[in-house]
């Protein structure tokens, strides 16, 4: 009997964690903040415009047209304000379609020549 543990001294790694009654939860877990999505655009419109400077007045033109050929069809159809609220969604799609193309391109032109690159390549395709 002498060698048996005293069960009134709790053990070094129970007295770490907080006691918990039956059915109570687990404590949460602190969780890894992401960056918010306009935050993740607008990194990406930053590293493809240090990659291709164009891509700022591509993107304003691929708005504009859209905007201008919805403005038009409206007009001639007598109803420009449908024209614009239908054209302003679609200008800012078109315009980001240019941003993600763009930045594809600049993102493979960043890992050119480098180790992994064609792993990375192969990564992308669906």
């Amino acid at each position: 009997m002498a060698n048996s543990p005293d069960s009134s001294k709790p053990t070094p790694a129970a007295s770490d964690a907080p006691k918990r009654g039956l059915f109570s939860r687990k404590p949460k877990e602190a969780k890894v903040k992401k960056p918010s999505r306009l935050k993740q655009i607008n990194e990406v419109f930053q590293m493809t415009r240090r990659h291709d400077p164009m891509v700022v007045w591509l993107m304003l033109l691929a708005f504009l047209g859209v905007v201008a050929v919805s403005f038009l069809v409206g007009y001639l159809l007598e109803n420009w304000i449908t024209g614009l609220i239908i054209g302003i969604p679609l200008g800012l799609l078109a315009a980001t379609l240019i941003l993600s193309r763009r930045a594809e391109r600049a993102a493979f032109a960043q890992i050119e020549n480098q180790p992994g690159a064609s792993g990375a390549a192969l990564g992308t395709l669906k």
